[in-house]
């Protein structure tokens, strides 16, 4: 994936998006986000992406308290083997796909780092940071689903491309004093 295609993500995403679960397994990281700036035909309801990383997998956790990370760890304090369900505003400024040197300011805000597979050298990383922690994954594999169903690189271009047009669309003929129903996601986002 080139870093154009990247960046798109990045806005789909964090333009309006919400962080709504982490799915950790031994071999792939999970990260599914709603109220994303997609629109798919198929899934009118939906505005859910999930990013996986496979293959040479990491995930750092930066926090100050261990309270503000109740949400996303296991009573025993491990993230392996784990599913969990939250919600979390994601901020545009602050979601960041290969970005070292942002990764780097990060790491030196928080006082404390829960990792897992702590190897910074993997093909694809993202960084974000939320209220009150923020988090670092990678490996060496990215791919993109929505409900469940695998999307290519053209695939979000031309999901990305239809909200514009339907937030287009919703625009003009409001502005011209036409009624106009846009679709449930579309609304859900205004």
């Amino acid at each position: 994936m080139n870093l154009k295609n990247l960046k798109l993500i990045e806005e789909i995403i964090s333009t309006c998006g919400i962080w709504t679960s982490l799915e950790i397994t031994p071999d792939s990281i999970y990260l599914e986000f709603s109220k994303t700036q997609i629109y798919n035909d198929d899934y009118p309801n939906s505005t859910e992406l999930v990013l996986r990383f496979g293959e040479n997998i990491l995930l750092n956790i930066y926090y100050n308290d261990k309270e503000d990370i109740k949400q996303i760890i296991n009573e025993n304090n491990t993230l392996i083997n784990s599913f969990k369900e939250f919600s979390f505003k994601i901020r545009k400024e602050e979601f960041k796909f290969q970005n070292i040197k942002y990764t780097q300011k990060i790491k030196k805000q928080y006082k404390k780092s829960l990792n897992l597979n702590n190897n910074e050298n993997t093909d694809f990383s993202l960084s974000f940071k939320l209220e009150k922690f923020a988090i670092t994954v990678g490996g060496d594999l990215l791919h993109l689903f929505n409900d469940f169903e695998s999307l290519s690189e053209n695939e979000i271009q031309n999901l990305s491309n239809k909200w514009c047009r339907e937030y287009l669309n919703y625009w003009n003929k409001k502005r011209n004093g036409e009624n106009y129903t846009p679709s449930p996601i579309f609304e859900s986002k205004i």
